[in-house]
This record gives structure tokens, C-alpha cells and sequence, in this order.
């Protein structure tokens, strides 16, 4: 079970983007081996490649 500190999401300032925005890519991302089921250094998203803002969020924070 969470306790409700660790469903908090802290962020220091507003997201560049917000939930359900379209997006581009500007670059190529890898994987950091934060996501699952690719290898590290996979790519993950093309440079130009276009999507939606899923979740916002932060990591080791």
C-alpha cells in the first residue's frame, strides 16, 4: 500500500507541456533502461516523430 507522500508527485516548477498536448521530437531518445521491455540504447522515439503528453512526472527526484 502507498502512503499518500509517496503518491505525490513533486515538480519545482510547471511542466513545458501539459497532459494530452501534441508533441514533436527534436531529438532522438534512448533508453536509459528506465523503460521496460527495450534494451538501453534502444530508441525509444525518432527525431520529428509526433505523439500526445501521456503522463508528467519525475524520476530519482
Amino acid at each position: 500500500m502507498w502512503s499518500r507522500r509517496e503518491q505525490e508527485v513533486e515538480i519545482g516548477r510547471p511542466p513545458r507541456f501539459m497532459q494530452g498536448e501534441r508533441v514533436r521530437a527534436i531529438r532522438h531518445i534512448k533508453n536509459d533502461g528506465t523503460y521496460p521491455g527495450k534494451e538501453i540504447g534502444e530508441n525509444l522515439v525518432r527525431k520529428g516523430d509526433e505523439g500526445y503528453v501521456r503522463d508528467i512526472g519525475t524520476f530519482l527526484q
